[in-house]
């Protein structure tokens, strides 16, 4: 048992001697400079520097020349992955410049996992980072305005650009951006708005909001509306939404994990919370970095089930994706630190975004960069790299031998019949779900209700809580319909 033990503690040494290697020569306490020491590697180079508990895996989806600098990622309902990527960060292109900033959409078509052909959908934006796809283009933020980007000919690239809210203000700070947009369970399109920045904006309603500093809000996709959802936090990057509908958030400067409440006020730079809608936090830790960016869930993932209450957050200074538990008590959630899900040996390795893909695998957008610090670090100091960037896809290796597709990053919805949307709404991953969702409603409408009123009655508490939700979306819930499901089981219905 002693010999046993004796060869337990030096495997644990070895494997902490080995995270604690230099690449190109510099130590892990690297890590916390904000000007990196090390020169960049290769992506290939960069793979081998990963660490990932046993079972997983990670694989390169895109890099440089294909892409630039990854802002936000969104993976649509044919399977494909749209990238904001950014030149000009961080500086916004003058007014007398034609901005080189662009969105792709990367295919894979081989099955293969990795990028093998990539599309300019646009370019001439201006440090895009929020998007979503949309119908026959992509809702996307580029300074200074909300845009809807469409591609009206079928041939793969924007045609038409509509302004659908703005101008947001960036005087102050290119952090004060709109970022990680998701469409929520009422049809909404959620966001945050960063740091420093004071925006007032109104919809086609004439409806008028102020964004300051760190807020989220929602607004309407067809740019009806705009609504504020909660003050307070600084520099909010980042969001998930769980089955429950509960809406969380990454903030840079005040926690990884915050539970947004409607109308709710958080702690923030400098300003007083209103007193009457402030919200705790559901957790006091920081990862040993307050620069944290992007939030995605294990339960949207295809990930083992003891991570279906785990949140990831992208930690840009320590190079590491963190890991939280969800802890339920009632209504109330705890957040509570467990072990790292990536950490690299290459202190370039900066996630500023994490989404869930329907596949089951989880995306991350690699700023990579010997710089990450905004205020810490000179605007203008000339380590800041413009040319690469990487896209990385971590995986519970069991799972991908599951996939019932051969190619793309999850199966191309968009052929499916009404009939065949509604058992994703059953089955699929919480992504499947959220896309056939959006489907359902944008595309079929009104043929879909007597599947989903008939849904309401399926022994599957997803298929009726998704019915429930698609009902009041079209203006179809009925009395008798609340009525039935009231006393349900599931909690989440």
């Amino acid at each position: 048992m002693c010999r046993r033990f004796s060869a337990l503690c030096l495997a644990v040494w070895l494997q902490g001697l080995l995270l604690l290697q230099p690449v190109n020569g510099q130590q892990a306490d690297g890590f916390s400079l904000g000007v990196r020491e090390t020169e960049p590697v290769s992506a290939a180079e960069q793979r081998g520097t990963f660490e990932l508990p046993q079972g997983f895996r990670i694989e390169l989806v895109a890099s440089e020349p294909e892409i630039a600098k990854p802002m936000n990622l969104a993976i649509d309902a044919r399977g494909r992955l749209w990238v904001s990527s950014s030149l000009e960060y961080p500086f916004a292109a003058a007014a007398d410049a034609v901005p080189r900033d662009t969105i792709r959409v990367l295919e894979d078509t081989d099955g293969d996992f990795r990028a093998d052909r990539s599309t300019v959908f646009a370019d001439g934006l201006n440090i895009p980072i929020g998007l979503l796809p949309w119908q026959d283009g992509v809702i996307c933020f580029s300074i200074p305005n909300i845009w809807l980007l469409r591609d009206t000919n079928g041939d793969g690239v924007c045609d038409s650009r509509q302004v659908l809210y703005g101008p947001f203000d960036t005087t102050r700070d290119t952090h004060g951006m709109c970022n990680a947009f998701r469409r929520g369970d009422d049809g909404w399109i959620y966001a945050c708005h960063g740091f420093n920045n004071r925006s007032e904006v109104a919809g086609r309603d004439g409806h008028r909001v102020v964004l300051t500093s760190g807020n989220t809000f929602r607004f309407r996709p067809d740019g009806s509306r705009i609504e504020l959802y909660t003050q307070g936090q600084v520099n909010p990057f980042g969001m998930a939404i769980d089955r429950l509908g509960d809406i969380y958030t990454a903030d840079c400067h005040t926690k990884p994990v915050t539970l947004l409440l409607p109308g709710g006020c958080y702690d923030s730079f400098g300003r007083p919370h209103d007193g009457l809608g402030y919200v705790p936090n559901v957790m006091d830790h920081l990862h040993g970095s307050t620069a944290i960016a992007a939030l995605a869930l294990g339960a949207e993932t295809m990930f083992p089930a003891e991570y279906s209450e785990s949140t990831f957050d992208g930690n840009v200074m320590t190079s590491r994706v963190n890991q939280n538990q969800l802890q339920r008590r009632g209504s109330s959630v705890r957040a509570v630190e467990r072990p790292d899900l990536v950490s690299s040996r290459d202190p370039w390795f900066r996630p500023v975004d994490l989404v869930a893909g329907p596949d089951g695998a989880l995306y991350v957008a690699d700023f990579y960069n010997r710089i990450i610090g905004h205020y810490e670090v000179d605007l203008k100091h000339p380590g800041r790299d413009r040319y690469r960037g990487r896209i990385w896809r971590v995986s519970w290796a069991a799972a991908d031998e599951q996939r019932s597709w051969k190619t793309g990053y999850g199966p191309d919805l968009t052929k499916q019949t009404s009939e065949q949307l509604v058992q994703v709404l059953s089955a699929g991953t919480l992504p499947q779900q959220r896309l056939a969702r959006d489907l359902l409603v944008d595309r079929h409408g009104a043929q879909a209700v007597p599947l989903l009123r008939a849904g309401l009655s399926s022994p599957s508490g997803q298929l009726r809580r998704n019915s429930l939700r698609l009902l009041s979306q079209l203006g179809e819930l009925q009395s008798a319909d609340l009525g039935q499901l009231l006393g349900d089981s599931d909690e989440t219905v």
